[in-house]
């Protein structure tokens, strides 16, 4: 069975691109296919239709192939553009690559189309799905960051290989402080505000979640006010 494919051939010479039909259809594909050869053409194109991949001559009356990639890029589709031209020379085509460029073959030697079509599409299914993944990460984040803000917790991301601690702004503010009034922060600046009585206290629930003791570390202590007085606080 044929796999479907949604081609877009920007070619002036129509025998030239029933070649590039017939080695598609010859590696597994069934393309349903549109040609074009300007500018405007390629840019309605773009908008009317959904197009797996792009594959392009290098150079056409008034038209060529760095000005089309150009246009691809623009609309934002991020869709694989292949040249399949019988005069770039070498240094164009790795111009072309450099600039965005899939790949590029020789109208004289076809027999690699179907295999740089597919890996083509594949890897821009891979962008596409990286970039869903980004989307929903960043999306993640906001929302967490939104529940944090809304919830009044204060928050502190201990790295206990570098002993670096990261703290938002509510947890400074519950002792009196900012995040500039407290600059670099390590465990040591958790440490030095907790209360003598239970600094020792907190570190042993601690060693006990490392040594997964207890599921969670949870406790209750005093922390130091820049004002001087202590505040009772639940880390967890």
């Amino acid at each position: 069975m044929s796999d479907p494919l949604n081609l877009l051939i920007i070619e002036d010479s129509e025998d030239d691109a029933l070649l590039v039909l017939l080695e598609l259809r010859r590696g597994g594909f069934d393309p349903t296919w549109q040609r074009v050869e300007t500018a405007d053409a390629l840019r309605a194109a773009l908008a009317e239709n959904p197009w797996d991949i792009v594959i392009s001559d290098y150079r056409l009356p008034g038209f060529e192939a760095p000005a089309a990639l150009a246009i691809v890029q623009q609309s934002q589709l991020n869709i694989p553009f292949v040249v399949v031209s019988g005069t770039i020379g070498e240094l164009a085509a790795v111009e072309l690559m450099k600039t965005g460029a899939h790949d590029y073959l020789m109208k004289d030697n076809l027999v690699r189309l179907s295999e740089v079509v597919r890996r083509g599409m594949r890897e821009f299914q891979m962008r596409a799905e990286r970039a869903q993944a980004a989307i929903a990460l960043n999306e993640a984040k906001e929302r967490l960051h939104l529940a944090i803000e809304g919830s009044s917790i204060g928050l502190w991301d201990w790295s206990i290989p570098t002993g670096t601690v990261t703290l938002n702004d509510r947890w400074a503010e519950m002792i009196g402080y900012t995040l500039e009034d407290l600059a670099t922060t390590t465990i040591e600046t958790w440490q030095n505000q907790v209360h003598p009585d239970d600094l020792s206290k907190a570190s042993q629930i601690l060693e006990q979640h490392f040594a997964q003791a207890v599921p969670t570390y949870e406790c209750e202590l005093r922390m130091q006010h820049r004002l001087g007085h202590w505040v009772w606080v639940l880390s967890r």
